[in-house]
């Protein structure tokens, strides 16, 4: 019965003794573990931080985008006001040689016919300024 009862007592210290072991190889793992979730919870604040960058960065870009397409509207404006110019520029154009074809007759008329003057005075033919006059100021 000694025999038994110390058996059974060496029994309990070996399962007491190896229970510890698994205990401690579950602490080791816990202990493990925490670490690992505390590396991937310092990598997910740095990637909230780059996320974070990254939008205040998207939030610049995109203001910049937003004046860039009023420049873009005010560009076509621009470019539909220069096609109507080029074309008041080409009547322009049409109208100084008309214009000049219609002075060089007036031109011939007035060589032809002398006494009737139709074209102003060449600054040649000008009359001589009065210097005792003061001249007009300017605006």
């Amino acid at each position: 019965m000694i025999i038994r009862l110390l058996s059974g007592l060496a029994g309990c210290l070996l399962l007491t003794c190896q229970s510890g072991c698994i205990v401690q190889k579950i602490h080791d793992q816990v202990v493990l573990a925490n670490e690992s979730i505390e590396r991937a919870n310092q990598a997910v604040e740095q990637s909230n931080a780059g996320i974070t960058q990254a939008n205040e960065l998207l939030a610049s870009v995109d203001q910049q985008l937003e004046a860039l397409r009023e420049t873009n509207e005010l560009l076509a404006g621009l470019r539909q006001d220069l096609k109507t110019l080029e074309s008041i520029d080409g009547s322009l154009n049409n109208l100084d040689k008309h214009l000049a074809s219609l002075r060089k007759t007036i031109e011939n008329i007035d060589s032809t016919i002398p006494f009737l003057k139709f074209s102003a005075p060449d600054e040649e033919e000008a009359p001589p300024e009065d210097p005792t006059v003061a001249p007009a100021p300017a605006n």
